[in-house]
């Protein structure tokens, strides 16, 4: 179990944009990737996260974690889109996962890990389990804990860090 936790929780943190790696797209025509693989008209393409965006803000590419780069030309995303905005004078873009119903408990994950990274000691890989247990495992103590804090935190900035269990660290839940 761990290691496939892990493995997930690796996905998340491939690339900085918030919503990385759940995006899916379609292939708008055929063609061959970079490994000669045929993709064909309307197959679906999973894990993609951004890669790189023109001057303007629009996707170039896109691409997989440990896989391929797709021309942005060639592929129409599903359940995502493109966010702009402006840091330090230039255009930025990232991928965003489209807010619909399907979408709500990884919308609900990356916000709490986000809040999480902001306002906690823990690390990346402790906040990804924190707040994943806070989405996917309520119940749980670590799931529970987490509810607490992010209550608490987001009413009063003077809320305290609880003392985090170790399932925060290694994933395990009680």
């Amino acid at each position: 179990m761990k290691p496939l936790f892990f493995a997930i929780v690796a996905l998340f943190y491939t690339s900085s944009t918030a919503f990385a790696d759940i995006c899916e797209g379609v292939a708008l025509s055929n063609f061959s990737d970079e490994a000669g693989h045929h993709v064909q008209k309307g197959e679906i393409i999973s894990s993609l996260h951004s890669d790189k965006f023109d001057h303007k803000g629009n996707p170039k590419t896109y691409a997989q974690y440990m896989g391929f780069v797709w021309s942005a030309k060639k592929v129409k995303l599903t359940n995502c889109h493109i966010e702009k905005g402006v840091k330090n004078g230039k255009i930025v873009s990232k991928l965003v996962l489209n807010n619909t119903p399907d979408n709500q408990n990884e919308i609900k994950y990356q916000k709490a890990r986000k809040f999480l990274e902001t306002e906690t000691t823990l690390c990346m890989a402790e906040t990804g389990n924190a707040a994943s247990a806070y989405v996917y495992n309520p119940a749980s103590k670590l799931g529970r804990l987490t509810a607490g804090f992010i209550e608490g935190r987001s009413k009063n900035k003077n809320f305290p860090e609880p003392k985090w269990p170790e399932g925060a660290i290694s994933g395990k839940d009680d």
